[in-house]
Order: C-alpha cells, then structure tokens, then sequence
C-alpha cells in the first residue's frame, strides 16, 4: 500500500470519527467515510470510549490501522449519532462490513453503545438486526431491563415484544405469556407484519417461535398480520395454511386456526385474488364439519348480547335466505332469536340466594343431549355455509362441489344445502323438491326468488294446483292446511301482479269457482285502477301541452 493510500485511509477514518462525535452535526456522513477507511466493524468500535473506560487510570489505547504503525488514531471520543447510523447500516441492512467477525465482546459493545446513544433502538438491534441470533440472551435482557432505569424513558411496544421473545430464548414461557399481556392485539399484529421474519422463517415455512407464542396467546393478532402480509402479496393463501398447519398435521376441518383465518379472508370482498381459493376450502372444511356433526357444549354462561360469529352480510358471507330458516334443522324462525333448547337452568340455593339478593350470578346449565337444537350456537358451521353460497361472491364451482356432497351423502343440513344450490344451478328443480317436500317454504321462497317474473309465478300456481288436486283427491288431511295456506298466498300475490288475462289462464278449468272468485275480483278492480291511473296521467299531460 502506498503512503498516499495510507494517508487517504487515515484521513476517511479521522473525519468518520469526527462526524461520529455526539455534540457534531451531520452525523450521517460518517457513514460513506467508515466505509471508505475499509476498518472492519472492531477496529470502528476501539476508536470510542466506553462507559467502563472513566472507572480506569490506564492511558488511552490507540488503533493500530495497518499500514499506520508511526501514526495511529487516539481514541478519545464517545460514541455519538454518526455511529449509530452507521451500525444501523451495517447492522439492519443487507450489506455486511468487511472482516464481519461477531464474538460476544463485540455484541456486548454494540449493545452498551445503542443502549448509551440510542435506547430507543435498542430493542431494533436485539429482534431485528443481524446480530439478532448472536447475542447473549441474558446480557440483551440486562440492557433492556437497564433502560428502565432512566429518567423518563417510556417503554415502546417493540421493547415489550422483544422482552418476550427473549424469554423464550431464556426458556421462561411463563413470563413471555405475562409480558405478552400487556400488548393489545392491534400492536402485535402491526409489528409482526411491518416485520414479516418475526412471523416465520421463510426457509422452513414454519411459524417463529414468538410467533407460535402469539398463535397459542393471541390468535387474533397472528390472523391480522397475515391478512396484511397477505394484502401485500408477500404471502400466499398455499404458504398460510403451511403456517397454520399443526406439528401432528391434522386435517383442516380439525383445525379451527385455518378455520378462523379462511373466514377472516372472506370478511373482506377485496381480495378477489385469493377469494375463489378461499372459499372452496372453506366450504370443504364446513361440509367435513357437518358430516361429523355433534352437539356443542356450551359455556356455563349464556350471553345475551349479539352472536359475533353469525355472519351478518359482510364480505363474501351474504344475509342468508330467509326461507332457509324453514328447512330442517331450523324450525321457522331465525336461529339468531332462537335460546338454544339443550340447556336448562338448575336452580341451586346459591344462585336462588344471590337473586334474593340482586347479584348478578352466573346460571348453572344442564346439557341435554337428546334435544335437536335449532340455535345458531348448535348450527354455526351450517349458518356459515348457507351465507357462503348465498353470496354473489360463491363461484359456481364451489356450488358444485357443496351439490356434489348434498347428494351423495346425508348429514346435518344437507337437504337445505342441496335446495340452496339447486336454487343456482337449476333453479326448476329446487323448486320441484321445495313443492313435493316442504310446502310451508314455497311461498317465501317465491318471494325472495323471483323479483316479480310473471312466467315463474304463473308455473308456481300451477305446480301448487297440481299438487292441490291431488292432495285433496287422495284425502291427505294432514297436508290440508300447509297447501291452503300456500296456494291462498300465491293467489294473493299473482291477482295482484299478474294481468287478468294471464291470471284467468293459469287457473284451473275445472276449480271452485267460489274459491277463486275473490281473487278474479281483485285482479280486475287492480286492473280497473291501473286504468284509471293512465287515463289521468295522459289527461294532465295533454292539458299541459296546450296550456
């Protein structure tokens, strides 16, 4: 190496120093400087002092550069915001210094001079930066527990997640758990996805070990972080069931994580890339679900606010049909509103005394399991399901494929999902069943189906006269009041919709004509008034023309 060389070295390391001072400006510029002197990472750390260095008397050391054995650079300057910003550099970027050499002095050092220069990012050095797997645990935890030692230092959200990630490495679950507690679910999600590598390692496609803490502690904050990584394409719909899978791989429809994440994706309508996918794994893991179909047991305490896991019409679940609380299991009511009929409450003194004495106390329930409950507590999955395929977000492969289930096997629901997707593919075959099997259903099913189309209330009534005739024809008395039922309100509905002509002409030929009679007088006085309405219409519209 020439002298000229040396010179410019010691030159680019002296002003790195300088501009590394803590009472100098611009302390970005020593970091092109450091880099130009080509030190390595060690030998930029002895040109400052340490905290230790005032409890000696020994002479200052001096860095021995090579090259620069008769002129060496004193260290006598404290660490300052030039050289922290040139560890950040070296230390959270990509790009490692030359002679990269890390021991535990080294980490020791680099610690004590972000904890004396920059607390703020100590907890950043600790989680994030290269050093993150070289650290001393027990000395990273005496320096955070350190900076709670000055005077008006506020603990960041990222100080309290990094303790707990060291207490995993400590091997204290116990006390990771206590101090995970203290962070709210919007906080940790926001830091695991502005920092996916705390999430999972992306070699193994495997949860962190924080982050299988998080799952166990706080799901909710798990699910958030991947929806946002998911948002931003950095994960796929294949690599967060990965995620989520469990160390005994079991099957999705066991797995209520990769339950919940799904319905969590389908809560939003804008994530149109990943929603077909989606869905269709959801809808499997509800059929597996309802083909294993048992009893809940529900918690001691029955609540009376609001279901939060019935879908309510968000996203891709749509507001179920109302004619779907018709069909079995349902028993014609919402099962929003239902009180689920396998608890019972059993009056004990306690409970009997702390009413006397106007406390709230927590009902004692006895579950009958005999009892075929119609709640929205018993029948999630199916409710679930039933929202799905009711959207216009379903595709008509998944219809298909639910179809495809309701067909060849029977388990809780199936016959109403058969109807439901029929009533999608093949619109005149769900409507043949709901005739032929569950009379008391038609007429709200027509309502909610057919918008008004005269040919499909017309075809209706007839299929309903059909069965009419017949029904009476064979003395089915028990069907009696079902059918009437229905055929009066399809009746009402189309004399009241439909022109006259093409109301007399779906009637019978050989029908009561007293039974009928009401329903002709309506549609012609309706008529009679929409008449009346036009001529009035065009009798002010020509008076305003020639005023």
């Amino acid at each position: 190496m020439s002298s000229l060389q040396q010179l410019f070295l010691k030159t680019c390391a002296l002003l790195a120093q300088y501009y590394s001072r803590p009472d100098v400006e611009d302390g970005h510029l020593a970091t092109p400087y450091f880099k130009m002197s080509q030190l390595s990472l060690q030998q930029v750390l002895q040109m400052f002092t340490h905290e230790d260095d005032a409890m000696t008397t020994d002479p200052a050391p001096s860095l021995d550069v090579d090259g620069l054995d008769e002129d060496n650079i004193p260290v006598v300057v404290p660490p300052g915001p030039g050289l922290i910003s040139y560890l950040n550099r070296v230390l959270f970027g990509a790009e490692k210094p030359l002679d990269f050499d890390v021991d535990e002095k080294l980490c020791n050092r680099i610690l004590d001079i972000y904890r004396e220069v920059a607390p703020s990012k100590l907890s950043q050095l600790i989680l994030l930066s290269t050093l993150k797997d070289s650290l001393s645990p027990a000395k990273a935890m005496e320096s955070l527990q350190k900076l709670n030692l000055l005077a008006g230092y506020k603990q960041s959200t990222t100080d309290i997640l990094t303790s707990v990630w060291l207490y995993i490495q400590l091997g204290d679950l116990e006390q990771a758990n206590s101090v995970l507690g203290m962070l709210n679910i919007d906080e940790i999600s926001q830091l695991l996805a502005d920092h996916p590598e705390l999430l999972y390692q992306q070699d193994k496609c495997e949860l962190t070990f924080l982050a299988q803490l998080i799952r166990q502690q706080e799901p909710e904050s798990l699910f958030e972080a991947m929806l946002q990584l998911l948002d931003q394409q950095e994960l796929t719909l294949s690599t967060c069931a990965k995620l989520l899978q469990t160390d005994d791989h079991q099957p999705a429809h066991s797995n209520s994580h990769q339950r919940q994440f799904l319905e969590l994706v389908l809560a939003q309508k804008h994530r149109h890339e990943v929603s077909k996918e989606a869905t269709a794994q959801l809808a499997s893991i509800y059929i597996e679900r309802l083909k294993l179909w048992k009893p809940s047991a529900l918690p001691v305490h029955q609540s009376s606010r609001r279901h939060r896991h019935v879908p309510r019409g968000s996203g891709c679940y749509a507001t179920r049909l109302s004619w779907l609380d018709s069909l079995p299991p349902f028993t014609g009511t919402s099962p929003l509103s239902q009180r689920c009929l396998r608890t019972t409450v059993v009056p004990t003194p306690r409970l009997q005394s702390a009413s006397m004495l106007g406390l709230l106390q927590v009902s004692s329930r006895k579950i009958d399991d005999e009892v075929d409950c119609p709640c929205c507590c018993c029948n999630e999955d199916l409710i679930k399901l039933q929202s799905l395929l009711s959207s216009n977000c379903c595709d008509v492969s998944v219809v298909k494929q639910v179809l495809q289930s309701a067909s060849e096997s029977q388990f809780r629901g199936s016959s109403s999902l058969n109807i439901l997707c029929l009533n999608k593919v093949n619109p005149s075959v769900a409507l043949g069943l709901l005739v032929d099997n569950h009379m008391g259903v038609v007429l709200d099913y027509a309502m909610t189906t057919f918008n008004g189309d005269a040919w499909s209330w017309t075809r209706l009534l007839q299929l309903v006269l059909m069965v009419a005739k017949e029904t009476w024809t064979n003395g089915k008395k028990e069907e009696h009041p079902v059918l009437l039922e229905t055929l009066k309100g399809i009746l009402e509905y189309t004399s009241n919709h439909l022109e006259p002509q093409d109301f007399i002409q779906s009637l019978p030929n050989d029908g009561i004509l007293s039974f009928f009679t009401p329903y002709l007088e309506q549609s012609c006085r309706r008529h009679k008034v929409k008449l009346l309405q036009s001529q009035a219409l065009t009798m002010v519209t020509t008076d305003d023309a020639t005023s």
